[in-house]
């Protein structure tokens, strides 16, 4: 079966009044088992840590089994970058991609709808993700 395509800078022109904010996909999945992971998790975590103080982490976290009862060690990064070439280069040097623990896709993402919803209490100085 041949998949139709369509050139994504026509999609990117005409997002349908949606925000049309080109967000990076990093899909990490282990290459070595989950002791790779494991070992290499703690310098993972620091490095997102670091690249969302630079504003370069929109959201990550480990991907579930279909049925949620189980990590097998994958994990999925959003970057918020300028290009691909950008978020290549960011996926490349996470501590877990250098050590060959996990490999990577890159896959860009134009986000157009959703919400956030944010709580803040102003007299306790308190913000709660809802």
């Amino acid at each position: 079966v041949m998949i139709e395509q369509i050139p994504a800078d026509e999609i990117r022109k005409h997002p349908g009044g949606g925000l049309a904010k080109e967000l990076y996909l990093v899909h990490s999945v282990p290459t070595q088992g989950l002791k790779a992971v494991k070992e290499n998790l703690e310098s993972h975590l620091h490095y997102l840590q670091d690249l969302e103080r630079k504003g370069l982490l929109f959201a990550a976290g480990p991907l579930f089994t279909d049925n949620g009862q189980n990590f097998q060690g994958d994990g999925l990064i959003i970057l918020n970058t300028n290009s691909f070439a950008e978020a290549e280069k960011i996926a490349a040097a996470d501590p877990l991609h250098q050590s060959k623990a996990r490999h990577y896709t890159i896959q860009s993402w134009l986000l157009n709808e959703g919400s956030l919803n944010l709580k803040l209490t102003f007299n306790t100085r308190e913000i709660k993700l809802q």
